[in-house]
């Protein structure tokens, strides 16, 4: 079963190698440079997982995270978001995890645990999911 991932970067390059690279993990990808943006993609697909963005004009990918799994929880589904910056912090961290991101992911991405990140995340049986934890 192929999942839906959401790419949401203000950053073209960075949102189009994402956008490459789970391609070739076989997921369908939507991706937009934006909060407004991504929350319409959202409501017009059913969206398993989201990398988003945690510094973006307008709207920020802490708020567009917590929108997304509010919608999810209303929908009695569950969504995995995994935040993006390039400048970690303790506080954003903490607000990410307040809105319900799974991790907070540092830029630039080491590719292999990115994808182990996200196959974890998804993998169906419980032992997979014990390895997973493992790693």
């Amino acid at each position: 079963m192929s999942r839906t991932l959401l790419v949401i970067d203000d950053n073209q390059s960075v949102r189009e190698s994402l956008r490459f690279l789970l391609l070739r993990r076989g997921y369908h990808v939507l991706a937009a440079a934006d909060g407004p943006e991504a929350l319409d993609l959202a409501a017009q697909h059913t969206v398993d997982g989201a990398m988003v963005d945690v510094n973006m004009p307008g709207m920020s990918g802490i708020e567009v995270c917590r929108i997304l799994h509010e919608r999810a929880a209303a929908d009695g589904r569950r969504i995995a978001v995994w935040m993006m910056t390039g400048a970690r912090s303790p506080e954003v961290l903490r607000q990410a995890r307040e809105a319900g991101a799974l991790e907070l992911l540092g830029k630039p991405f080491d590719i292999p645990s990115l994808y182990r990140r996200i196959e974890c995340q998804f993998a169906p049986a419980i032992d997979a999911r014990a390895t997973c934890a493992a790693s």
